[in-house]
């Protein structure tokens, strides 16, 4: 039986026919960070736009099968791969395999991305252009990579994204949502830093 869970001794399902996956490679930030990202691409070598999403979650669960879990907010690989697309699921400073100390939707995430765009379009698999697409924390992490302006980013995509964090989630109408912060911050993050594994140049986060 296969099992997924949030790092790799957990055995990942083998992807389909067409396509090939490079899981787990680093890309180095301007402060020696180490982001590690997951390249989904056509099987057939060539030079392919890229779609990026930005996750602090498990970014594993990309291969699940969509009705399993609401999480595969950054759209549906297979799709992509198969119309001619790479897909790559960049895991945010500080959580999963990425090193740093993870503090949500900051100024040093949006240059991360900033970095991880370009360092995308300069592989051999890329033609140059990137764009970005996803619901909730995929659509709001676009706004602020777009506002860093990367010269190979062509496009955004977001839904379901909110413009204000504030009143769209934490304190919706005015009142402290503290049962969507318990679920949030509890399910999604103590599963990711209570994993089996130490990451060298990992910290805990600033909650």
């Amino acid at each position: 039986m296969t099992r997924y869970g949030t790092f790799g001794n957990n055995i990942r399902p083998p992807v389909p026919p067409g396509m090939k996956l490079d899981a787990n490679v680093y890309v180095k930030m301007r402060d020696g960070i180490k982001i590690a990202v997951d390249v989904y691409r056509p099987e057939k070598e060539g030079r392919y736009p890229a779609i990026l999403g930005t996750t602090p979650y498990i970014k594993e669960i990309q291969q699940l099968p969509p009705e399993f879990t609401h999480s595969i907010e950054a759209g549906a690989t297979n799709f992509f791969i198969s119309n001619g697309y790479v897909h790559v699921i960049e895991q945010v400073r500080g959580t999963g395999y990425s090193q740093g100390r993870y503090n949500w939707y900051d100024s040093t995430e949006a240059k991360d991305g900033y970095e991880v765009v370009e360092w995308i379009a300069k592989q051999p698999w890329c033609n140059g252009n990137v764009g970005m697409m996803g619901d909730s924390y995929f659509g709001r992490t676009q706004y602020l990579i777009a506002g860093e302006k990367p010269p190979h980013l062509k496009c955004i995509a977001p839904f379901d994204a909110g413009s204000d964090d504030y009143r769209d989630s934490r304190n919706e109408g005015g009142m402290l949502r503290a049962g969507w912060i318990e679920k949030w911050e509890l399910i999604h993050f103590v599963r990711l830093y209570s994993g089996r594994e130490k990451l060298r140049g990992r910290n805990f986060p600033l909650i």
